[in-house]
């Protein structure tokens, strides 16, 4: 339990305190520095967050609850490729002293260092914090959420239908310092928030679903009712779905189903790619290993998707609403089309390569190209299907990056420019790179429901963000391929 008189203060009296404060963070952080023996290379973190969780399962409320924690981590790096770490979620001063001895014993042999034994010097940047803090979110009280899942899933009720989903409201802190071996100290401190909601409506025989979702910092951005009410008109839209033979068809992914494509896109512009999928051809941007120079070419500068296109990530974009990490400002991965940044780790930047762009937090993006509303790419087509996202997407072939997944949640039958009935769920099989060089029509950026995993609560920086925030557009594409027909809906 938070009970430090320096937390951020809530300005709803019921709610009490949720986060801890700058002051705070600090104050921690020279308890653990003043215990720490003096070796050179240190990372401590002071993490707090609060969350407000609302769940609701055939048309009732599941879950109400509020979770307050903290975590604080100690790293501490030697030489030989050793390090410690100790984490606690107590900050009374004999926790902090126990925690800090425990990182002063050495580290354990097969443990790797976080920062190799090179004459490279890591940048100090600020922590970029952007457009990620809405006191709405912060303020949100249980009770204003209990009354808008009744409000969610009244029409469901009414129409016999099941709806189910979540609200969540998040908080978060963080005092992060460093200490590397030159003896460089940073301190910095950031706070957000994020808010997300998600709802499906079924049938009771299970023949049709619709779903629709929205994530942002800011509740204020989150529409409860029209989200429910998409789902709801979506279910009743794809009632009574027929069967179609699988091929290829021109197709409109919405929003939600083409960030998927550019999910891919962005991950796999990390550098290293023999090392993440253990292959040798140095992944799908690169040529091919010159011997001279003793590292991959790249397609660096080269067309690798359409020429519309391009996929940016800016901490400090108000309309994406996420936070920048030390050293990683605004990036271009794609402009009109052309591969213009691969991401590294430090070491390997500095080492081998002539470009020193460090190892990016890859899951925020915004893609931009187009303004074309789903509306006219409708009207535009003879004959193709409209999908509303996509669902359990895996590799088939790494090198090619080919994947598969299936259709959810409403694929209709367009024909001569109007949607005239619902049709059962496709797998399908491609690649991003194919879908994205034939695109024929582009919407408008818009952000889209995009949760990531926490996995370990706050155990490290990169998901110290529970949302990564995505704005991308609907997509017209042709020729995309479905294998075979299933029955999930």
């Amino acid at each position: 339990m938070i009970n430090s008189v320096d937390i951020c203060e809530n300005k709803t009296p019921d709610m009490g305190r949720k986060i801890l404060g700058e002051s705070e963070g600090k104050r921690i952080v020279q308890s653990l520095l003043s215990t720490l023996s003096p070796i050179p290379s240190v990372e401590l973190k002071v993490m707090s967050y609060w969350t407000s969780n609302n769940k609701w399962g055939r048309n009732k409320v599941t879950i109400s609850s509020d979770t307050q924690d903290v975590i604080v981590s100690v790293t501490r790096n030697y030489d030989h490729g050793r390090r410690t770490q100790a984490v606690t979620n107590q900050i009374d001063e004999v926790s902090l002293k126990g925690v800090a001895g425990i990182a002063n014993f050495y580290g354990n042999p097969f443990w790797p260092a976080r920062e190799p034994d090179t004459g490279f010097s890591p940048r100090q940047h600020a922590l970029n914090e952007g457009a990620v803090w809405s006191d709405l979110t912060y303020n949100r009280a249980p009770g204003e959420n209990a009354n808008l899942i009744a409000t969610l899933t009244r029409e469901s009720k009414e129409r016999k239908f099941l709806s189910a989903g979540y609200l969540e409201a998040y908080a978060g802190s963080l005092t992060w310092y460093t200490r590397d071996k030159w003896g460089n100290e940073t301190t910095r401190f950031t706070k957000l928030t994020q808010a997300q909601c998600s709802a499906t409506v079924r049938t009771t025989d299970g023949t049709s679903s619709g779903w629709a979702g929205a994530s942002s910092y800011d509740l204020a951005h989150i529409d409860g009712v029209a989200i429910a009410m998409k789902a709801l008109d979506k279910c009743v839209a794809g009632l009574n779905p027929v069967r179609i033979e699988p091929g290829r068809y021109t197709t409109i992914l919405e929003p939600t189903a083409s960030a998927e494509f550019f999910k891919l896109v962005v991950n796999l512009t990390a550098r290293r790619q023999p090392e993440m999928f253990g292959i040798g051809n140095g992944g799908p941007f690169a040529i091919g290993y010159d011997k001279a120079l003793e590292r991959y070419r790249t397609k660096l500068g080269l067309k690798v998707i359409d020429e519309r296109i391009s996929i940016t990530h800016d901490p400090m974009d108000p309309r994406l609403g996420t936070l920048g990490y030390p050293g990683l400002d605004r990036i271009e991965y794609v402009v009109n089309g052309v591969l213009t940044t691969l991401t590294n780790n430090g070491a390997h930047a500095s080492n081998e390569l002539t470009q020193d762009t460090i190892y990016q937090e890859r899951e925020s993006f915004r893609v931009d190209g187009g303004s074309v509303p789903i509306e006219e790419m409708i009207a535009s087509t003879k004959r193709g299907l409209l999908v509303t996202r996509l669902w359990g997407i895996e590799y088939v072939d790494i090198s090619s990056v080919l994947v598969t997944g299936t259709t959810r949640d409403g694929l209709w039958l367009i024909e001569n420019g109007v949607i005239t009935k619902a049709v059962r769920n496709f797998r399908f099989t491609e690649s991003p790179f194919f879908v994205l060089n034939n695109v024929d029509l582009i919407g408008e950026s818009v952000p889209v429901f995009n949760p990531v995993n926490r996995r370990s609560v706050l155990s490290s920086l990169k998901h110290f963000n529970a949302i990564a925030s995505v704005s991308v557009p609907a997509l017209k594409v042709n020729d995309f391929s479905f294998t075979s027909t299933i029955d999930a809906i």
